[in-house]
């Protein structure tokens, strides 16, 4: 076998060893061609989105309106450590939880997420906290779970007093059926 063949030989063979290697190489490169001939378009894509621009003007009338919920101090000072759902509140006030989250939201305890979960506010942070739970499938779902006291926060006096009226009521019911 000649020198020519030898070499030859050898190529073949570190070719055959290295094939997968050459075709990424290959591939890499075809792409990086693709995408070097499309990069003014690609730039395009990032260059013609013009920035957001609001003038200051603008902004300042938005910060004035947000306002930091006020929580009563008898509501921080008598909290009951009994942490609910906004299930478990509507339960004890005859509402759904979507009408205690909306309640809520509107307190400025918490804000609605695009995703549709809920997050807490600075003042919210007071009566509620974010938990983690697993369903007995194995799933993980987080949640707030807010001091009961919250119901006093969320609802006016006579939204409270309505509320009172109903719960005595069942109250009355209940206790006539258990005797």
């Amino acid at each position: 076998m000649g020198h020519m063949e030898e070499k030859k030989s050898q190529l073949n063979s570190w070719v055959n060893e290295h094939t997968k290697d050459l075709v990424v190489l290959g591939l890499t490169a075809v792409v990086t061609f693709l995408v070097s001939k499309k990069m003014d378009s690609i730039k395009g894509i990032f260059t013609s989105a013009n920035p957001i621009s609001v003038p200051l003007e603008k902004i300042e009338p938005l910060t004035e309106k947000i306002a930091f919920p006020a929580i009563p101090r008898q509501v921080l000072d008598n909290l009951t450590g009994n942490k609910l759902t906004p299930t478990g509140l509507g339960n004890k006030v005859f509402k759904s939880a979507q009408a205690i989250n909306k309640k809520i939201v509107a307190a400025g305890l918490a804000t609605k997420l695009p995703n549709g979960d809920y997050s807490l506010t600075e003042a919210g942070r007071f009566l509620g906290e974010h938990t983690t739970k697993n369903t007995s499938a194995g799933h993980f779902f987080s949640n707030i779970e807010w001091d009961e006291k919250t119901l006093e926060v969320i609802f006016n006096p006579e939204e409270l007093l309505e509320i009172a009226k109903k719960q005595k009521i069942v109250h009355e019911i209940l206790s006539r059926g258990a005797k």
